[in-house]
């Protein structure tokens, strides 16, 4: 059969035209995923980093400004928490510094005072070596205080006579400790044994940390530890009675080493079981310096020590000062 030359020639157009379209509609479609897949440019990029970098900045100060906060939270409260306690062993000590109970049914004192029986005294700049029998004074105006107490021990007393003179430890009430916790040995004679104890405190660094703390060597054994970290100085001041006759007001603030030496003892003037007590010293003015147990970084603040300097600490460590007053209550009778 014979194809009309008319339907040939239209039949390849029409193949012709749709090659065409099918060639201009690749190509555009080429042309414009190139472009969807284009890059960004470097001024683009450098903005977009500028920007992520900026804020990055900025939560990270957030962040280093909340945990400094935090950091000086825990160390305010630190430091409130030792200082307090701190100022509570001073005061506790210092309280009990003189008690002598009226141990017997006659109304004899358990431990007869003299003339030189001291209730506590101090050392300025803290003691050359605690241990001693016979503590020496450093005497160094800069170097933490160091303090003594006697008090005797609560020992309980039973009756085996008219006198009632025998005293032996009641196992319901226990014996009397020092500041380490060891018993005082029970006196085998009660008229002639001392029934004092003393405890020694004083401010000195820590072996192990290189840190000052508060020490207590008790008297029973001989024992001393740290009993409060963080205690960097001691300072005492006495408030003394300095008058030519005695009226129990004090008129004078002093140091330790200015206190003179009789002020600090008991004067008995109506024989060994008189209550009258003419020692001079009244009160105790303490004031400790108490530190962080971390630096907190960028930390910096200024304060007035205990000796009335101003000082700006640029460690990070939190330091604080607290201060009290202690009154000498064992001075009158009925102690």
């Amino acid at each position: 059969m014979t194809v009309p030359a008319a339907s040939v020639s239209a039949s390849a157009s029409a193949s012709a035209s749709a090659s065409a379209s099918v060639s201009v509609s690749v190509s555009v479609s080429a042309r414009g995923s190139r472009r969807a897949q284009r890059g960004r440019s470097v001024l683009e990029l450098m903005v977009a980093v500028t920007i992520g970098m900026t804020m990055t900045l900025a939560l990270f100060g957030i962040y280093l400004n909340a945990r400094t906060s935090s950091s000086g939270i825990d160390s305010d409260a630190a430091v409130a928490d030792s200082g307090r306690y701190a100022l509570a062993v001073v005061g506790r000590a210092l309280r009990q510094a003189g008690y002598l109970r009226q141990a017997h049914h006659d109304d004899s004192w358990a431990v007869m005072p003299d003339a030189t029986f001291r209730s506590f005294d101090a050392c300025l700049g803290g003691f050359q070596d605690p241990s001693a029998a016979v503590p020496v004074c450093r005497g160094v105006d800069g170097d933490p205080d160091g303090f003594r107490v006697f008090h005797a021990v609560d020992i309980a007393e039973k009756a085996t006579g008219p006198a009632f003179r025998s005293v032996a430890a009641d196992p319901a009430r226990g014996r009397g400790v020092d500041c380490m916790g060891d018993e005082v040995a029970t006196p085998a004679s009660p008229e002639t044994a001392t029934f004092v104890v003393e405890n020694r405190y004083y401010v000195t660094t820590h072996p192990s940390t290189g840190l000052r703390e508060l020490y207590c060597r008790g008297g029973a054994q001989g024992r001393a530890q740290p009993v409060v970290e963080g205690v960097e100085d001691l300072v005492l001041r006495f408030a003394v009675d300095s008058s030519t006759v005695r009226n129990m007001s004090a008129d004078t603030l002093m140091r330790a080493d200015e206190v003179p030496a009789a002020a600090w003892n008991w004067a008995e003037t109506n024989g060994a079981n008189a209550s009258v007590r003419a020692r001079r010293v009244l009160a105790v003015e303490v004031c400790l310096l108490v530190r962080a147990p971390r630096p907190v970084p960028g930390l910096e603040r200024t304060y007035v020590d205990c000796r009335g300097a101003t000082r700006t600490d640029r460690d990070g460590i939190l330091r604080q000062t607290f201060r009290s007053t202690i009154g000498a209550r064992n001075h009158v009778s009925g102690s």
